[in-house]
C-alpha cells in the first residue's frame, strides 16, 4: 500500500498526496537536467537545475509544515496558489 493511500482519512492525508506527486516529478527534472549536461548544453542543463532546486524547496516545505503543524493548511493553499495562477481571474 502506498504512502497516500495510507494517509488518506487523516490529517495529513492531502499533504501526502501532493508531496507524492512533487516527489514523483522530481524524477524527471533529475532526468532531463542530466541529459542536457550530457548532450553539452549548458544553459538548458543550468536552468533545469535552478527549477530542480526550487521544486525540492516546496518539497522540504511542504514536508515539514506538514510535519510540524499536522494538518493539510499549507498543503490547501499550495494547490490554491497553484490554481490561481493555472487559471487567472478575469482571463479570456
Amino acid at each position: 500500500m502506498q504512502v497516500p493511500q495510507r494517509l488518506a482519512g487523516t490529517p495529513v492525508g492531502l499533504s501526502a498526496d501532493v508531496l507524492t506527486r512533487l516527489v514523483t516529478s522530481l524524477d524527471a527534472l533529475k532526468a532531463a537536467v542530466l541529459d542536457a549536461a550530457q548532450a553539452d548544453n549548458v544553459y538548458a542543463a543550468y536552468a533545469l537545475h535552478r527549477v530542480f532546486l526550487e521544486h525540492l524547496l516546496k518539497v522540504m516545505a511542504m514536508f515539514l509544515k506538514c510535519s510540524f503543524e499536522h494538518s493539510d493548511n499549507y498543503a490547501t493553499k499550495y494547490l490554491q496558489l497553484r490554481i490561481k495562477e493555472t487559471y487567472p481571474q478575469g482571463a479570456a
